[in-house]
């Protein structure tokens, strides 16, 4: 039975990393052998049609895109003092851009809403071109009501329980973080021993 060479063994060779005994080894089986020749003929082609895309210029804003998406990581966990963990009910980037205006579509500011059960967290991220660094624009408010913001709420971003930054929100129930994209990330809202947030 004809032994046929490994893909790897032709790319190998295809690209000139195979010399002496080798290399007259292959260019013989590859006369004689029908399914290896279609093999390296394909693969021949293939490396001809990407050699060009070495030198293809990536736009800028492509790349500032691309960073952006992964710099804008979703919240791992929120939780609101006592235990109650926070479920995501809206993401922007799950959401289809309008036909005809995708190209107006921002991937550096990502729209996030939260439930937890009495309460909203409504989240905005922005990564700064240029920059790793993620600005969190938050707004805390009661589900029911979404005029009735939660004031003076303390609001700690945690990376695998790390300290990353703190805050409390204001009387609109705002509140604003700047930090480095990390794993793990969890905000906490309220301290655990605490009593209602004022209305």
């Amino acid at each position: 039975m004809q032994r046929h060479y490994d893909i790897t063994e032709w790319l190998d060779h295809l690209r000139g990393f195979t010399a002496g005994d080798r290399k007259t080894a292959l260019d013989a089986h590859r006369r004689q052998c029908n399914a290896c020749d279609a093999t390296a003929d394909w693969l021949a082609r293939t490396l001809a049609d990407t050699a060009g895309e070495r030198n293809t210029v990536v736009p800028e804003q492509v790349l500032h895109n691309a960073r952006a998406i992964f710099a804008l990581r979703a919240l791992d966990q929120i939780q609101v003092r006592r235990g109650l963990l926070a479920s995501l009910v809206f993401d922007s980037f799950t959401q289809p851009a309008l036909q005809g205006v995708r190209s107006e579509q921002r991937l550096d500011v990502r729209h996030l809403l939260y439930d937890a059960g009495a309460y909203a967290i409504d989240v905005r991220l922005e990564h700064e071109r240029g920059t790793p660094a993620v600005t969190m624009i938050g707004q805390i408010h009661h589900a029911a009501d979404s005029g009735r913001h939660v004031a003076h709420m303390p609001v700690t971003l945690t990376s695998n329980e790390s300290v990353l930054a703190q805050t409390v929100s204001n009387q609109f129930g705002e509140f604003t973080l700047k930090y480095t994209p990390q794993s793990g990330l969890g905000l906490h809202l309220g301290a655990q021993d605490q009593a209602q947030p004022e209305s």
